[in-house]
């Protein structure tokens, strides 16, 4: 098992309150709905989201926010 964090950024500035997306069992964009996703998280205030105890696979992840 692993983890990953995910820092959410633009132009070196924390995205807080971005909204992450994981999909498991692929490295490409799934082209699914957002509802599709395996796990949705709220990054935190500064704009860190952690995903723990995954299973060794592949992941793709995104996040969308926005920059004040």
């Amino acid at each position: 098992e692993g983890n990953i964090l995910v820092k959410a950024r633009h132009e070196g500035r924390a995205i807080d309150q971005a909204t992450v997306y994981l999909k498991k069992a692929t490295d490409q964009n799934p082209n699914v709905p957002l509802n599709d996703y395996d796990v949705i998280q709220r990054a935190d205030g500064s704009g860190e989201a952690y995903f723990k105890e995954l299973k060794a696979d592949k992941y793709y992840l995104f996040a969308r926010g926005y920059d004040q």
